[in-house]
């Protein structure tokens, strides 16, 4: 239906009827499915993923439910209803006149799903003036950068396939696991890598997925100023940015004993190292220079930095910290603050507090501060199946990443010794089989159920969401269970795409039964 010249009728304050629009497609949702690639289709069920292009995509869960507002969208403000015939249509009174009809009692599922909405809908202040900010929560990816290059290639395809927002790949030259007990009763992965220690260089790893990452932003997580004098990793940052659509991330940590003692790397006083560096790489960023410093591990004499990021992607700092003083310098210096400590939520709450305490102090606003985590997780078709996955060795392994004061909270003794201090200080390659053995027989249970978010995708979603109530607004998803077998890895794969959909939308609601 038209007007005489042929323009569409226009529905209500001008606005056009979806069906009248000239970008309008029959069967599909504005704001569903944010991020996917134009002509993306859409799954029909929820969780409904193509299997012939897993596991290099991931498929987001829309299901056949109407629009979501997007979480980054401003939450509308009610209109005044016009008067007359069509207020009291919509006020639920017949045209014509008679009484109001009083609306459905709403069952128990429906209070639940009203509930979780108004936590995704809250805002926090932030700044100076009390202004108010929407709720977001972004979704990230951790690959480890081992073994083949197409892998990570891989993985990137299907968290752009997911609308995740961060893809992040770490920086090692020992991997995390020992290569003398590596084989395929310790992991089946071992079938076709022979060893662990297959570590890619990270730059050049994101250089050549910088075609492929479209809205996804590229980070390192982490790497240190230890190996890399920071003027370097400045201008990799801003190399990157070049290559990007989005600003880079450039994660920043203490560094891992099993990169440094190897080699030789000096690493005395290196939260001072940390704090130095953080410094360099913020004169860096802000302009050309000449830049001097003066300080106990870098110096700076007439320095330049020529090279420009691009509008709007100057790189972002994060920071990798889990003790106080690191807290205090994400406070200070970071764009965000990445622990790779899992915590309860009300640790995670006092750290959080701590990083912002400090943020304030130095004069910055504290909401500037992005609060991520890398969280393990552990997901199968049910909790029973995710605790058998828990028995797997190298998820066992990631107990033993955990320090000696997180096994005596669970009244255990760590075969490493009273003192160890946990991932940072464990060098793998120099344990024994015999040795690796012998520490996986002492883990007990609730130590590694305490260093993974292990259970269903329900489970899991719920756990996540109890730290996003603490504070947390960047999950990043370590895909632990996918160690474990070949079809642990598929569902793994799939769920990160269940998962990031639900997280970015706000909809991890507990079914209750009406």
């Amino acid at each position: 239906m038209g007007t005489a010249d042929g323009r569409p009728v226009r529905a209500g304050r001008g606005r056009r009827l979806d069906h009248q629009r000239p970008d309008h497609r029959p069967g599909r949702q504005p704001g569903l499915r944010a991020g996917l690639p134009a002509g993306r289709r859409t799954p029909r069920h929820p969780g409904a993923l193509r299997r012939d292009v897993l596991p290099h995509r991931l498929g987001a869960d829309v299901g056949d439910r109407p629009a979501r507002r997007r979480l980054d969208e401003p939450v509308p403000r009610p209109s005044r209803a016009p008067a007359g015939h069509a207020a009291r249509r919509r006020r639920g009174r017949p045209a014509g006149g008679g009484r109001l009809r009083r609306p459905a009692r709403p069952t128990a599922r429906h209070v639940a799903v009203r509930a979780r909405s108004r936590r995704h809908r809250r805002v926090h202040r932030g700044g100076t003036c009390g202004e108010e900010h929407p709720l977001t929560v972004q979704v990230g990816l951790i690959w480890d950068a081992v073994g083949s290059v197409a892998a990570g290639r891989g993985l990137l395809e299907a968290a752009r396939g997911a609308g995740l927002d961060t893809f992040l790949v770490t920086d090692h030259l020992i991997d995390v696991f020992p290569r003398q007990a590596w084989d395929t009763d310790f992991s089946h992965l071992a079938a076709d890598m022979p060893t662990p220690d297959r570590c890619l260089d990270f730059a050049t790893v994101l250089g050549n997925l910088a075609p492929l990452a479209g809205p996804v932003r590229l980070a390192v997580g982490v790497t240190d100023p230890h190996r890399r004098h920071p003027a370097v990793l400045a201008q990799t940052a801003l190399t990157l940015a070049q290559l990007t659509e989005r600003a880079p991330v450039l994660g920043l940590g203490a560094g891992a004993l099993e990169n440094l003692v190897p080699y030789g790397v000096p690493h005395d006083d290196r939260v001072g190292r940390v704090e130095e560096a953080l410094r360099v790489l913020r004169t860096f960023f802000s302009g050309e220079g000449p830049h001097d410093f003066r300080g106990r591990h870098f110096t700076l004499d007439r320095a330049v930095m020529g090279l420009p990021a691009p509008e709007g992607r100057t790189p972002l700092i994060w920071l990798g910290a889990n003790q106080e003083r690191m807290l205090t310098l994400a406070g200070r210096h970071a764009d965000g603050w990445l622990p790779s400590d899992l915590m309860t939520p009300d640790e995670y709450a006092r750290r959080l507090a701590v990083v912002r305490t400090a943020a304030e102090q130095a004069g910055r606003d504290p909401g500037a501060v992005l609060p991520a985590a890398g969280l393990p997780v552990v997901v199968a078709e049910t909790d029973d199946a995710a605790r058998d996955l828990l028995r797997a060795a190298p998820i066992r392994f990631l107990a033993l990443h955990a320090g000696a004061r997180a096994w005596r909270r669970h009244g255990a003794q760590h075969p490493f010794g009273e003192d160890y201090k946990g991932l940072t200080e464990l060098l793998p390659h120099l344990l024994t089989r015999a040795e690796v053995a012998r520490a996986l027989a002492a883990v007990p249970d609730e130590v590694i159920a305490a260093q993974v978010l292990a259970g269903s995708r329900e489970t899991v979603l719920k756990r996540i969401g109890e730290l996003i109530d603490a504070g947390l607004r960047h999950p990043v998803l370590i895909p632990a269970s996918a160690l474990a077998s070949p079809q642990a890895a598929r569902f793994t794969v799939e769920s990160v795409g269940w998962l990031s959909a639900r997280l970015r939308s706000g909809s991890d609601v507990e079914e209750v039964a009406a």
